[in-house]
């Protein structure tokens, strides 16, 4: 095998690793019960929630929710935002973009205690 070849063989071989290890993260957050959504603006792990501030602190970082803030069990059902302990993986949707306002935390979703968290702070 000349260098020419070697060069592309190793990098097929590190493209198929590569696709490999992503194709099983996605298989993992997709083996969610169907209702959950298909994606979440977000997700984390729950810090705290004040309800007097409406406030949730969610992997650091402080979200606003609203009075009308939805949160949502592990079998669908809506739940309290009280249930939401700290260490609670949560996946979370924002209200829609419009401009000039701010987009606050509409609906929660606990998450499993094995799903894999693909945390991205907004």
């Amino acid at each position: 095998m000349n260098k020419t070849n070697y060069w592309y063989f190793s990098r097929f071989v590190a493209g198929l690793i590569l696709s490999f290890s992503l194709l099983g993260h996605t298989v993992a957050n997709q083996a969610l019960p169907k209702h959950y959504p298909q994606q979440f603006d977000f997700d984390g792990t729950v810090d705290n929630v004040n309800i007097a501030k409406q406030i949730i602190n969610i992997s650091g970082n402080p979200y606003e929710m609203t009075l009308t803030t939805i949160a949502y069990d592990r079998k669908g059902n809506t739940t309290s935002l009280l249930n939401l302990n700290s260490k609670t993986k949560v996946g979370v949707q924002l209200t829609p973009y419009i401009e000039g306002q701010k987009r606050v935390v509409s609906k929660i979703w606990i998450l499993p205690a094995n799903y894999e968290l693909d945390t991205k702070p907004l």
